[in-house]
Formats: structure tokens, sequence, C-alpha cells
């Protein structure tokens, strides 16, 4: 007795070779599942496809065949065939047939011959969802290798907000692209039809547009501007004209969220900047602000309040995935410089000669000012940020929608040599500053590589100041100072000190390269919540 071997699909169906002993009529071949006492129970998971009675290969099957040496068939398996299958061969009983030898170490019966076959389903039509992700200016200003999303949905009811393949996109987070995949035949690509719907419990008006904008497909790929809030569905599938139940090859459901700052209410966006600057120290200088970090003592202290508002009847759908958080980016040139001068009477060399120290950022501007995490990989927030518990956030707007706000602050601290490391002569005034800009930066679960910026605060810290001696560092002119004409990116004006109300992406670093960002940082000297940065001596 032989058994069959594995046999490899091909387009949905299969082909088997078995040897038998001499036999001078067709007998009959059929698929069935193993069972704990023999073969087989019958399945209609595969269907079997024989020769004809006289041995030909019968039409649709050319390659079917049945000798006294040699058995072909062909074996269609349904979308349902998967896992093990026993095939069972059995000859003709009549005056020209001849059975098969028993064998008592496997089927014991004088008319079987049964041999195992292997069925590997092929993978489901499944669509390929894809944002790019914010670039990197630790990269060259770079984009990291997006991860994209794959999705098997076939149901088409709307999700709720706990549905497990809801994919989150931000409004205005830019184009996402969708490609079907594992879709059979290959040659049919472009008879699939594309159909968004809205939700019809959104309860958006006419202020806003029906429906996301879809692009045009091609080989099928579409892409897809999340610019309208909502809870949708995009539905692939064979047909013609609108789509109906049960033509659905893969439905992509999604919430779009659209994040609007706060800046009217009984808690909204503020910014606040305080010139708190003090010095200490005599074996090293150091000028810096509120040690304690806190928003409500720190040089630089900022309150962002967002609402969200997604899909369904209360606009909630979707706004539970949104996270985020204060970014902050040393910005412009850093010109903070301290002096050397030369006392009177000049002393012999080299202290003869003025001295200075020039702050040294160390890489490109803008440049993070985060918590420096070699070979960690935390988000890009300032290390102050903290999330508002909800209970001291205001209540959302009749309309529906969800409320979320974090409070950050920064206390930036400059410390330098009291005597210059060549001349020896000790310091005699701080001068130049720093430029910050603040980010209220938002990411979805779904795409956390992509930031969207929707507020934005720019402040300059001037530590300019004298040699107190046993004082230390004295203000002299000293500022911090916040940005009063705040032009947000896309033209439009805020008003003094308020954070933006639009949707521009920021320039911060994606989630997926955060440790290569937070270690080529730290090395350069930016570390803490503070900035840290070494110094050009000359």
């Amino acid at each position: 007795m032989t058994r069959l071997g594995a046999v490899p699909t091909h387009k949905g169906s299969s082909s088997g070779r078995v040897s038998t002993p001499p036999n001078r009529k067709p007998g009959r071949v059929t698929a069935g599942l193993p069972t704990s006492s023999g073969c087989c129970a019958g399945t209609s998971d595969l269907q079997v496809t024989q020769a004809n009675s006289d041995g030909s290969a019968p039409s649709g099957a050319p390659y079917d065949y049945w000798s006294d040496s040699q058995i072909n068939v062909l074996l269609t398996p349904t979308s349902t065939a998967a896992g093990a299958y026993d095939l069972l061969v059995t000859a003709a009983y009549d005056e020209n047939g001849m059975a098969f030898s028993a064998n008592p170490a496997d089927y014991p019966s004088p008319r079987s011959n049964p041999g195992p076959i292997e069925v590997t389903p092929p993978p489901p039509a499944s669509l390929q969802v894809t944002l790019p992700p914010t670039p990197n200016p630790a990269a060259g200003g770079t984009t990291p290798t997006p991860i994209p999303l794959i999705m098997t949905n076939t149901e088409s009811a709307f999700a709720t907000a706990t549905s497990p393949d809801l994919v989150i996109l931000l409004m205005n987070s830019g184009s996402v692209t969708i490609s079907l995949q594992n879709f059979g035949p290959a040659t049919d690509i472009n008879q699939v039809q594309w159909e968004v719907d809205r939700d019809p419990t959104d309860n958006y008006g006419p202020s806003v547009p029906v429906l996301p904008t879809l692009g045009t497909p091609s080989n099928g790929t579409i892409t897809l501007t999340p610019n309208t809030p909502g809870n949708f569905r995009l539905v692939a599938y064979r047909g013609t004209g609108a789509f109906t139940e049960g033509e659905q090859v893969v439905v992509l459901r999604f919430a779009i969220v659209r994040a609007t700052m706060q800046t009217t209410g009984n808690l909204y966006s503020v910014y606040a900047v305080r010139n708190n600057l003090a010095g200490s120290g005599i074996s090293k200088s150091t000028v810096s602000s509120a040690p304690d970090r806190s928003a409500a003592h720190a040089a630089m202290g900022v309150i962002w309040v967002c609402l969200l508002e997604g899909g369904g009847s209360a606009r909630t759908i979707g706004t539970t995935q949104i996270s985020g958080g204060d970014i902050g980016n040393l910005i412009a040139s850093d010109t903070f410089t301290v002096s050397y001068p030369v006392p009177i009477p000049a002393p012999p060399p080299p202290g003869n000669v003025a001295g200075t120290e020039s702050e040294n950022p160390g890489g490109p501007i803008p440049m993070l000012d985060a918590l420096g995490v070699s070979g960690g990989a935390p988000p890009p927030f300032r290390v102050s940020t903290q999330a508002i518990q909800s209970g001291q956030l205001p209540a959302p707007p009749i309309t529906g929608g969800f409320m979320v706000g974090w409070t950050s602050a920064d206390s930036p601290t400059y410390t330098w040599d009291y005597s210059h490391p060549v001349t020896q002569n000790f310091w005699g005034m701080t001068m130049g500053s720093n430029q910050f800009t603040e980010y209220l930066a938002l990411y979805t679960t779904s795409f956390p590589q992509t930031y969207l910026s929707v507020g934005q605060a720019q402040w300059i810290v001037s530590p300019s100041g004298t040699n107190g001696n046993a004082s230390g560092w004295v203000c002299a002119q000293c500022s911090v100072s916040g940005n009063g004409a705040n032009v947000p990116q896309g033209g439009k004006r805020s008003s003094p000190l308020k954070t933006r109300a639009d949707h521009s992406r920021c320039t911060c670093p994606p989630s997926v390269q955060r440790a290569q960002w937070f270690t080529t940082h730290n090395q350069l000297g930016v570390s803490g919540d503070r900035h840290e940065s070494t110094y050009n001596i000359s």
C-alpha cells in the first residue's frame, strides 16, 4: 500500500498521485477527515474530480487519469478547507474488478488505500493601511519607514468605541494609503469598487463635509484624506452600483477625531512666562529658575486644554485612543556667552587676555529639549508634562466630545566656570539668549509614529547678568519673555500668548525612532528637562 504525499495547492485546485495494484476498472476516490477509529469521516471541504469511466480526463481536469499503475485526481478546496484530510481510494467490485490487499497495520480493509493530504488555505483578503510618519530631525529630516496596519474585517456594521478593529485617525494628519492585499484572481483587481459611508448616528451638521475625500483607485490602491470628523466605513466590494450586503471583500472601519484648542471657559489653554531667574554658586556659577520645575513657578508654564470630537451621537468614538503632551524645541541660534575680562592691573600671561565661554548645543537647530535616555524609547515630551485629571477639566459642549488636557513647564539652568580654564580670570558678564517653541502634539494608538501639532507657544530666556562676587550672579536686564505676536504655521495669527488652534504637523520625532533621537541628543548635551550644553572656550 502506498500513501498519498502532501499535495500543493494552486489557484484553488490540487492534484495527487498514487500507485495501486492492477485494476481494470476505475474505482472511487473520496476525501474525508481522519478519525480515531480509522478513515474516513466524510467532508464537503474538498471536492474530488476524478477520471471518466474509461480512465480519460474529464472537461476541466485535464490531468486526471486512472490506470492500473497510476491515479490522478483534481482536488478543489472550499474557502473553509484547512488542515489534514485523508483521501480514500476504493477499488471497483464487479466481475472484472480486483480488490486491494488488506494491511492489518493500517486500515484492515480489502478495498481501501487511504493517504493523508494537508490543505493550507490562502491568506484572507486584507487592507494595508499606511499613514506617513512625522519626519525625524535627528536623522536629517528623513521619514522613518511606515508601520502599516493590516485589517481583515468583513463586518459591514459601523464600529463602536470598543470595536477591536477600529482605526483612529486625527483630522488633517496626512493622506492615508489603503491597498487591497491577497485578492484573487489578480486580474480582477480593478473590478473592485470602493465606497465610504458615514455612521448615521453621527450628529454633525452641514458645517462639516459629509464624507472624507477619496482619491482615484488604481490597481487595488486608494487614498483617503481625513478632513472631516466622525465614524466611517470604507468598503472594498465586488459589484456594480452602490454597495449591498454580501458584496464586501474587506471593510475598513475608522474614526476621524477633530482636535480643537480651548481658549475660553472656566479652564482654557494658557501660557505664562516668569522672570524668576536667580544665581548661586562660587566654584561653579549657575543661573536657574524654579528648581521644582512646576507649572506654577517655572520660567515657562503652559496649560493645554483640547476638545476631541469623534464619531457617534456623543462624538466620542475614537477619542479615548488619543495621546499627547508638550514637546519643547530649542530654536533659532544659541547665543548664550560668558565673558572673562582682564582684571586691573593685568596679570602675567595667559591672564593678560580676555576670554569667553560660549554655549555649544552640539547639533542642528531645532533641537529637542526633553528627557535624554540612552537606549530607551520614551515619548518626546517634556518630563514635566502631566495629564490633567478628568474632574479638573471643563465639561464638553452640548454637542458632545471629550476633553483632554496637559500641563507642562520648563526651568532653564545655565552652569559655567567661575574661573576661565586657560586665563584663570574670573567671569564678569553673561549675555545672549535661548529661544524655545512649545508644541501640543497628539498621536493615535493606531499610528504612534505620526504627530499632529494643535497648539504652539514661543518664549525666550535672556540670562544677562554680572558677577556679584559673594552674591553670585546678579540680573542685569535679564528677562524671560513670551512671543506676543505668535504666527502659527499656515499663516493664521493667534491672540498674544495664546496657543494656536490650527492643525499643522509639528517637526518632532516619531515614536519608532525615539531611541535614536534621545541617544543622539543626550550625547549632544541636551538632557533632562533643562538646556545643558557644552561650551566653546576661547
